[in-house]
């Protein structure tokens, strides 16, 4: 699946938001192997190939990671690459 993605880079580690009820969640729950693409024009790309880890409301690193995206106005629910 390719699809745009609001996204946020956290400790190293991009973070992408997501519905619980979501196609792209439903996707990385059956494989979880996963790319994710900064582009910044012509002169800088950075390409990332993980295992994403699901990180729903009651894990701990939610705790962490949620104040982040309710600052940007984001989903609880976060994918972890």
């Amino acid at each position: 699946m390719v699809q745009g993605a609001r996204r946020l880079f956290i400790h190293a580690r991009f973070t992408v938001s997501t519905g619980g009820e979501a196609a792209r969640l439903r996707h990385l729950r059956a494989n979880a192997a996963c790319s994710a693409a900064h582009m910044d024009g012509d002169t800088v790309g950075i390409v990332v190939h993980r295992q994403a880890t699901i990180i729903g409301c009651e894990d701990p690193a939610a705790g962490e990671l949620e104040p982040v995206w309710r600052l940007s106005k984001k989903h609880r629910f976060v994918t972890q690459l």
